[in-house]
């Protein structure tokens, strides 16, 4: 049953774009569903309009399944904001905040008027996982502090725009362990990583 006490038949349980369930499905038939949703989304919106979707997961299998699904039906990615959420309620997130993505991201695609040029995924072996999280930070300049659903972000736009998506494959763990070989530090009080060296001057100011 629904939340709302509505009942599911079973044709339409068949048609749940969901992982596991009471079918058992799998990654691929979600993954299916998803692209399928977003291609119907996207040839439904007229020409000059545009259509945000939110999401976020540590997979990056499913940000290739949705950019590649809106490109494909003639969208063209023209943002992407990672929407940080200033107070964090679940307390699995709370318990794991080094490796957990506590904030949304909303990328939003225009449909221009007369179709654009589709972008082609193919895989690629020069951009990998360190190279992307050293660019990502540079460009990062003099920021105080980084969230990691900021940094994990960037990094997928960044494999995206190589047309290295696919490559990409990280784990919430060795994300966070990437980033303290590289001399970062978690905060857990601001929920956010922030420079060795930045760090060490913040603490000794507090302490003057």
């Amino acid at each position: 049953m629904f939340p709302l006490e509505l009942p599911l038949n079973a044709a339409a349980r068949k048609d749940e774009a969901i992982v596991g369930g009471q079918l058992g499905f799998t990654e691929e038939h979600y993954k299916r569903k998803l692209a399928g949703s977003i291609r119907a989304c996207i040839e439904l919106l007229k020409p000059d309009r545009w259509a945000s979707i939110v999401f976020q997961h540590w997979d990056t299998s499913y940000f290739e399944t949705i950019l590649a699904a809106a490109t494909g039906a003639g969208a063209d990615l023209r943002a992407a904001v990672t929407q940080e959420r200033e107070v964090i309620w679940s307390m699995h997130k709370k318990k794991n905040r080094e490796t957990m993505l506590a904030g949304e991201m909303i990328l939003s695609f225009y449909k221009p008027e007369k179709g654009h040029t589709e972008l082609i995924v193919r895989e690629s072996g020069t951009a990998y996982f360190d190279e992307l999280l050293g660019t990502v930070l540079s460009d990062c300049g003099d920021r105080d502090d980084v969230t990691s659903q900021f940094l994990f972000n960037r990094i997928v736009l960044e494999a995206w725009k190589h047309r290295s998506l696919s490559q990409l494959a990280v784990t919430r763990e060795a994300f966070a362990e990437a980033l303290r070989k590289r001399g970062w530090h978690y905060d857990a009080g601001r929920h956010a990583w922030t420079h060795g060296v930045r760090h060490g001057y913040r603490d000794l100011l507090g302490e003057m």
